[in-house]
Order: structure tokens, then C-alpha cells, then sequence
């Protein structure tokens, strides 16, 4: 007896003539992927920053002005322009937020050097006493951006930043079996 010819109490058929019966009702499935995440439309505003529910993520600032589609997902939130995903943001789930990446930023904040300091993303996203040090030590904003975009470099190079280093049980077992004398 296969799966298909065995009956369930209390219905009429086996579970293979119900099943024929069912298919001829069912539709085939879509020819596409189905989007799991809310999708919308919206321009990029002059902050160089898309509003999604309440809270606002940056994009690049090449994207001033353009129509960008959003995806929103549970734990993060894409950007996308021609079919390219332009910036990913961990979703915020705060209300009337300001979410901040400095890349983004740092090809108008090269033009702008005297913003430099009191720029929002720049203040979001650099801890205070380094921002201090560099006032101090009379840092040059163009000196500032490239050590940045330098950074920026090293940090995107980065696949894999977690090593997993083998764990070497011989060791673990002569420790277990030392005596240690008190």
C-alpha cells in the first residue's frame, strides 16, 4: 500500500482520488519571487536622506532629487535606483529618526570643509573626543576626508571579519588530567 491508497476516517475517498480531485482546482505557481518585504516609491529629498514609515536613511548625495524604490524588510531597509541597490540601513524602529551613513556624505562634505564639524552624519557617526582632537590639533578637513575615505577602503575590503580558530583537545585533556598542588 503506498501513502496514496490509504483512507483517513470519516472521508469519502482514498488520499490519491481526493488529491486528483483537488489538483484540477489548483493553479500553477507564480513564474516570479515572491517579495517578502514592503515595497515603496519615493524621492530623494535635499538631505540626501528617503523617509520610510517615520525615520529617515541617507543615500548617496550623487541621488538628490531622484525617484529611489525602498524595500523594508524586519531588519533592514535597501535603497535601490535603476535596479541597484544604492544603501542598506539597519531598520530603525524608533519614530522621527535619523539614520546616517557617512559615506554617503563625505563627497559634499569635501567641498564643504567648514561644515565638516557640525555636519549631522559626521556627529552621528565620529565620537566626540576624536572629533575634539582633530579641532585641536587644527586637522585639515581635506586631511580628515581622505583618512576617511581611507577607512572606508579597509572596512569595505573586509569579507569575513570573524576567525574561527581550531580548538586543539589535547591541550584541554592534559590540563584536565594535571593534579595542581596547592
Amino acid at each position: 500500500m503506498t501513502t496514496t491508497d490509504h483512507t483517513i476516517q470519516g472521508k469519502p475517498d482514498t488520499v490519491g482520488a481526493m488529491f486528483l480531485a483537488e489538483k484540477e482546482s489548483l493553479r500553477p505557481l507564480p513564474q516570479y519571487i515572491f517579495e517578502t518585504g514592503k515595497c515603496v516609491n519615493t524621492r530623494v529629498n535635499a538631505f540626501s536622506t528617503v523617509r520610510f514609515q517615520t525615520n529617515d536613511y541617507s543615500v548617496p548625495v550623487v541621488y538628490v532629487g531622484r525617484m529611489v524604490g525602498i524595500k523594508a524588510y524586519p531588519e533592514r531597509i535597501e535603497v535601490f535606483f535603476g535596479g541597484e541597490r544604492i544603501a542598506e540601513h539597519d531598520r530603525c524602529f524608533g519614530s522621527h529618526q535619523h539614520i546616517y551613513r557617512l559615506e554617503d556624505y563625505l563627497p559634499l562634505l569635501e567641498t564643504r570643509g567648514r561644515a565638516f564639524f557640525n555636519a549631522a552624519p559626521v556627529r552621528q557617526n565620529i565620537p566626540q573626543e576624536v572629533l575634539d582632537q582633530w579641532k585641536e590639533e587644527h586637522t585639515d578637513h581635506k586631511t580628515i576626508i581622505a583618512f576617511l575615505k581611507e577607512q572606508q577602503c579597509r572596512i569595505s575590503s573586509i569579507k569575513d571579519p570573524v576567525r574561527i580558530r581550531t580548538v586543539d583537545l589535547h591541550e584541554y585533556d592534559r590540563l584536565k588530567g594535571a593534579t595542581y598542588a596547592n
